[in-house]
């Protein structure tokens, strides 16, 4: 027996392009999303003074070189550009700029990946890859400099590699962003946070669960409060799409990970014991997803652990049809 509905979510990682990250680690539970608000107040108040002393003509000529180095498929003097020069531009000409790179790397990324599909690009990925290795590192370890040229492209184009299920394959570096979160508009600062935390270690990988229970609730409390505080945000779909595979995450697991054990049909202990944690905390910020665990745990006690039918309900009416 295997777990249907978060197949929905295996389906969209084919794409491979993740729209997703966090802010906070397993132990930091206390306070779902305070240091998400306290995070973005600063860079409030940096991105305020540092709008204050641009002019309008220089942000619009960095902005328009920036436009010309993307449209001749730049990637990486476009970056150079951009880190040299954001200084001079607007927070809103800053804010462009950056989801246009972000635009132009995701558009980019196929093209670029389908160079590592061939055999013996894959074979000897295999043979010195280590996971979560810095391409750095990868570079270094090249054996052929067709590969050592390839791992220097994906470097300079804001890309990492990933394996999953046996493939090794690029996905974003969302870390490459980081840089620009004090000269963006506040939404996309706490986007490009929520990104790359979810690039730094993805919730998950050849179907199973990757990340504690707690770090799993607390990073979808952190996409939630995102689409609450920025709701017309030019991001708001990307982390929607994030936060939905996360509720999956949630209530079900996943195929190799389930949140009922295949044999005894109970629930995880790890997870009960995170979820029932987390559901005692107050509810200040009127979190659905917090009411929704709260009363998920309410049932699932009552019905002793067990996914029973009632349970079932519970999640098809409440889970499923909600994404």
């Amino acid at each position: 027996m295997k777990i249907q509905i978060p197949s929905k979510v295996a389906d969209r990682k084919k794409k491979r392009v993740k729209t997703a990250i966090i802010l906070l680690s397993s132990a930091a539970l206390l306070l779902p999303g305070a240091e998400f608000i306290g995070t973005q107040a600063a860079l409030a108040a940096s991105n305020a003074s540092n709008a204050s002393s641009v002019s309008t003509s220089d942000s619009d000529k960095v902005l328009n070189n920036f436009q010309s180095l993307l449209k001749a498929n730049n990637l990486r003097d476009a970056d150079i550009y951009l880190n040299k020069n954001i200084e001079k531009t607007t927070q809103h000409h800053a804010s462009l700029m950056v989801l246009y790179l972000e635009n132009a790397r995701i558009k980019a990324l196929p093209i670029l990946d389908q160079k590592f599909y061939p055999e013996e690009i894959q074979k000897e990925l295999s043979s010195i890859y280590k996971r979560n290795d810095h391409i750095d590192n990868l570079i270094k370890k090249a054996k052929t400099q067709k590969l050592k040229k390839l791992l220097i492209e994906v470097k300079n184009s804001g890309y990492k590699m990933r394996t999953s299920e046996g493939m090794y394959y690029l996905t974003m570096d969302y870390s490459r962003f980081e840089r620009y979160q004090n000269n963006v508009k506040d939404d996309i600062a706490a986007y490009i946070t929520i990104q790359m935390t979810e690039t730094d270690k993805y919730a998950s990988s050849d179907a199973a669960l990757t990340i504690g229970y707690q770090e799993l609730v607390n990073r979808a409390l952190i996409q939630e409060n995102f689409l609450l505080e920025y709701p017309t945000s030019n991001r708001s779909g990307q982390v929607k799409t994030l936060f939905n595979d996360y509720k999956l995450y949630v209530f079900y697991g996943l195929n190799n990970t389930p949140l009922f054990s295949y044999e005894e049909n109970t629930m995880q202990p790890n997870a009960r014991k995170a979820y029932e944690f987390i559901s005692q905390i107050p509810n200040t910020n009127k979190s659905e997803l917090r009411n929704q665990l709260k009363q998920f745990m309410k049932l699932v006690k009552e019905e002793k652990y067990k996914k029973t039918a009632k349970v079932q309900n519970w999640l098809t009416e409440n889970i499923n049809e909600k994404q």
